[in-house]
């Protein structure tokens, strides 16, 4: 490695880091709440990955296209800036994809809501080894997830399949009930901000987060911590029982 990994991930990562070097587990899901560095630790992995493994290449994935190029994009580019490798990296935005010159492993992005795409893809050498499905929640089950990976786990032996999302707040949502379900191919690794060394995100972050801890204690739970909160069933979650009086009714 060309800089020490454990200086550039939180340390709610290391084992996690272990177990992909491994090949412990295939399928790695990473929920969290808002600070918890998730899309940059898999970012790191799979940018290392590729570097060190010829014949490996990668693909990221949203459920919608043009959200692409701000989000996994961006995030692999800072990997290969933070990694001090960007001078060894081919990279274009149209389309977007990224190629490391000294073996030639690639790293395509595409967008699900054009399945088609996927049954396109064809590498001239080696295999996609490395998947990654940024904002789980967004997809819309399971079933399409499986339907990705038949086309994208075939011709290699080992592979690395990164689920990275803010668990969404209802504890009925897909995502959140097969999260739970335990499968001997499968990680489960959460974090959150507090597992994320203070300078990383600065004060003004922690502020925000301990300001919202205060207010609204069950929305910092969900979106800094992230626990589901609710049944998915509420429709008004601010109800409290009270006996009203003649005067009140009358104002209605």
């Amino acid at each position: 490695m060309q800089i020490g990994i454990k200086s550039l991930i939180a340390p709610v990562f290391w084992k996690t880091h272990n177990q992909i070097k491994n090949h412990t587990y295939t399928h790695y899901w990473l929920p969290g709440g808002r600070g918890g560095t998730k899309s940059s630790f898999i970012s790191l992995e799979i940018i290392l990955g590729l570097m060190e493994h010829p014949g490996r290449h990668a693909i990221a994935l949203r459920k919608v296209g043009v959200t692409l190029r701000e989000s996994v994009f961006s995030q692999l580019e800072w990997a290969i800036s933070t990694l001090g490798a960007y001078d060894k990296w081919e990279i274009r935005i149209s389309p977007l994809s990224m190629t490391y010159k000294p073996n030639g492993n690639k790293i395509i992005f595409r967008g699900l809501d054009d399945t088609e795409k996927l049954k396109s893809i064809k590498l001239p050498k080696g295999y996609l080894a490395y998947a990654w499905f940024e904002e789980l929640s967004e997809f819309s089950s399971l079933d399409e997830i499986n339907n990705a990976l038949q086309s994208i786990m075939r011709g290699g032996q080992l592979f690395w399949i990164f689920y990275s999302y803010n668990p969404p707040e209802s504890i009925n949502n897909w995502v959140n009930a097969e999260c739970v379900i335990p499968k001997g191919n499968r990680v489960v690794q959460k974090s959150c901000y507090l597992d994320v060394p203070r300078d990383w995100l600065g004060e003004p972050f922690f502020y925000e987060a301990e300001d919202m801890k205060i207010r609204r204690p069950e929305k910092w739970k969900w979106q800094y911590m992230g626990v589901p909160t609710g049944t998915g069933g509420e429709v008004f979650r601010n109800v409290s029982a009270m006996t009203m009086t003649d005067e009140q009714i009358n104002q209605f």
